[in-house]
């Protein structure tokens, strides 16, 4: 974590209507805690909010001993020195999404260009950022003055927010096509893009589940059940059948893209959600496997349907161990230089999105192929992770 010259912030409510943004179930509490760890990351220690933000205390509270947030403090005229430091503070504009490095940039700027305060770019300008003295925002805040009132004292230019970093007012987030940006907060470095092109065509969706209350794990459930029902169809062998459960076996896919990214979106992750998706993700590749073999071969040979189901399964089951090995391996022993791209390589194609490669073969009606190219596939890859267990890792990390 960088050290930047603000130990603290206050974050204000948004002059627009105050803090009843955040009341809405995706883009209100939780793009507040959101707020909260970019400060944090950005090297902020203590943020203190105004009076008017009392009602926020519990859950907010709740939010800090389930994230690492930086301290909280709620202003209170009578206890002034506990809200406070020397120190100069950054005053921040409530209802707005911004990254890290936007305080970063700032400190920058006003190292270099003796600016004060950092706004939007263009002629509609919003401040955002405010570097504020010790006394003239406990004075302020006595008085309860509001950011902008805070703004209007700053004379001079301010530094304008460039283009490439990520910072939106929760009401343009909301706009059509705009709410999507939203994604970029809560991307994996292992998304390929295919998976992100998912996430941003199924929000409407992620928004609607947020606002019925509907959890993850129930997310995680359906996609289960949604992948059963495909892995049914799927093992009847009928072609049309086959190209309908393909079909289902790739929305299983998309809600299990759904469940972790809702979580993230809400934050409402949890160690018991993140087993049961893994649980249910291998069910669903056993199945989904079992389903195929016995569509192919189930006909000709139930013996036969069995040896190949046998040999595949557990060709999945080794993958699985050798692969966790080698990632348990990875966090105890130091890392080699030279095997990153193999590495990223197969975690980018640890997922499930080979839905959409059985979908496109069951419309050839080629399934016996897709079949004997994740056989020869399976083994590759499990074979590439146990090499790395040898060739990656060097001495155990000191503790």
């Amino acid at each position: 974590m960088k050290t930047v010259i603000w130990q603290c912030a206050v974050l204000f409510a948004d002059p627009e209507n105050d803090w009843m943004w955040t009341k809405e179930k995706l883009m209100g509490l939780p793009a507040l805690v959101r707020v909260l760890l970019t400060l944090g990351r950005a090297g902020i220690r203590a943020v203190h909010f105004p009076g008017s933000a009392a009602r926020l205390k519990s859950e907010l509270e709740y939010w800090q001993d389930k994230k690492d947030l930086p301290q909280l403090n709620w202003w209170n005229r009578q206890d002034t020195t506990a809200a406070f430091t020397n120190s100069p503070l950054l005053g921040v504009r409530g209802g707005i999404l911004f990254e890290p490095q936007l305080i970063h940039r700032f400190e920058q700027a006003i190292q270099s260009d003796q600016v004060e305060k950092a706004c939007s770019t263009g002629s509609a300008a919003l401040p955002i950022l405010l570097s504020l003295s010790f006394e003239k925002a406990k004075r302020g805040l006595d008085i309860n003055k509001s950011f902008d009132k805070f703004c209007l004292e700053v004379e001079g230019p301010a530094f304008e927010i460039p283009a490439d970093v990520f910072c939106r007012h929760l009401q343009e987030l909301r706009g059509p096509e705009r709410e999507r940006e939203l994604l970029l907060t809560v991307g994996k470095p292992t998304d390929r893009w295919h998976v992100t092109w998912v996430r941003r065509w199924t929000f409407p969706g992620l928004r609607l589940l947020a606002q019925l209350g509907l959890t993850p794990n129930q997310v995680s459930w359906t996609g289960f059940m949604v992948g059963i029902l495909a892995c049914v169809l799927i093992a009847q062998g009928t072609y049309w059948r086959g190209v309908l459960g393909a079909l289902l076996l790739y929305g299983s896919w998309v809600l299990d893209c759904m469940d972790g990214t809702l979580a993230r979106l809400t934050f409402s992750e949890s160690p018991l959600g993140h087993r049961l998706d893994t649980m249910l993700g291998h069910l669903t590749n056993l199945l989904t496997f079992g389903a195929v073999i016995w569509a192919v071969y189930g006909d000709e040979s139930a013996w036969k349907a069995a040896a190949y189901g046998f040999f595949v399964l557990g060709s999945l089951i080794m993958a699985h161990s050798v692969a966790q090995a080698q990632k348990n391996r990875r966090s105890a022993t130091t890392r080699k230089a030279g095997f990153e791209k193999i590495q990223g390589f197969l975690d980018k194609i640890n997922h499930r999105d080979y839905a959409v490669w059985i979908f496109l073969f069951a419309l050839m009606g080629g399934l016996k192929f897709f079949l004997w190219g994740s056989i020869i596939g399976i083994q590759v890859y499990w074979m590439m992770h146990l090499g790395l267990v040898y060739l990656q890792h060097g001495e155990p990390q000191a503790s």
